[in-house]
């Protein structure tokens, strides 16, 4: 009980030593007549020192006066009771602290660097080769973050940059100048030929016609596509759906197919052709078929099955010298 007595006196002591404080050279001060206090709030400072004004209300002239470095880009500092009273102290202030809870936060504002500003850095750096200008870029040193003052916009250098066009691989050193000094990181990775796909921007059920306006592009790396994937509009544009297409997917050969003319089942036209003659009868289709698609047609009197090439609606054309029984 008498050491917490103790204690208490002591703090006491010392919280009136700090609140009466009356440095010399204060009582000739306008900030000391005026009686300058601590904000008591968050400053943001956008130069390398911190003022007198940026810590005390009604510095006087001494507001401009620079009393400590700022914080780096990004980052604050306290300054707590016993660190304004020194300051104070030190320049002139008369102190006026309230409570030992006084305290001014100094945060100083950054531009951040990161993925994205290096990966524009690497492709300025491409562009200059005539390298895909669409080319992914994969970073192997992600996560780089630096801060740099706000007042400023930065200004990014990659020197030293070193591309194999043969692997993809890069490196370099980016180079940043700014008030606070030069930082510098190394850069490296690798980049991949991209190629445009079309995809589809809806589902499309199975039978439906493709149309031109379904059709959107999007980008991806050429060493991902397979080579059954699409990659001509016009080969997916008028077609149909062999089975249910999802959108954003790349369509495969067998995704699409010409719409079908000869349904399975229906009666056509079977035409066998000479260079004197020409023939018809009538058949029965045994699968669906497209124009051009080879189907099997069942004679509707022989029963004979033959195979024919469809070239038009109904219309399939018998070749050889099959056996149809007109």
């Amino acid at each position: 009980m008498l050491r917490i007595l103790i204690v208490s006196v002591l703090l006491a002591a010392a919280w009136a030593m700090a609140a009466n404080a009356d440095p010399a050279g204060a009582g000739t001060n306008p900030a000391a007549a005026a009686g300058a206090h601590p904000r008591n709030d968050t400053v943001v400072v956008n130069r390398p020192f911190v003022r007198l004004g940026d810590l005390f209300v009604e510095a006087g002239d001494k507001a401009d006066v620079a009393v400590a470095y700022a914080p780096a880009p990004g980052t604050r500092t306290v300054y707590d009771v016993n660190s304004l009273a020194s300051i104070a102290r030190a320049n002139g202030i008369k102190w006026q602290a309230r409570s030992w809870f006084d305290r001014v936060v100094v945060e100083r504002p950054s531009i951040v660097i990161g993925d994205a500003e290096i990966m524009a850095a690497v492709r300025t750096e491409l562009a200059k080769r005539n390298f895909d200008p669409k080319a992914d870029i994969d970073l192997s040193t992600r996560g780089i973050s630096l801060q740099l003052p706000a007042d400023a916009p930065p200004k990014l250098d990659l020197q030293g940059f070193q591309f194999d066009e043969r692997t993809g691989q890069f490196s370099g050193r980016l180079v940043v100048p700014g008030a606070d000094g030069t930082q510098s990181v190394p850069v490296s990775g690798r980049v991949y030929r991209t190629v445009e796909v079309p995809t589809l921007n809806r589902r499309i059920a199975t039978g439906e016609t493709v149309a031109r306006d379904d059709v959107q592009w999007q980008i991806a790396r050429a060493d991902t596509v397979a080579r059954n994937v699409i990659l001509d509009p016009d080969k997916i544009v008028g077609k149909e759906a062999k089975h249910p297409l999802a959108a954003d997917q790349p369509l495969r050969t067998g995704d699409v197919r010409a719409p079908v003319i000869v349904a399975k089942g229906s009666v056509v036209t079977m035409v066998v052709q000479s260079p004197t003659m020409t023939l018809t009868s009538k058949g029965k289709a045994m699968e669906n078929g497209a124009m051009g698609e080879s189907v099997r047609i069942q004679n509707t009197q022989s029963k004979v099955v033959v195979e024919g090439e469809v070239v038009s609606p109904g219309t399939v054309r018998i070749a050889g010298l099959q056996p149809v029984h007109f």
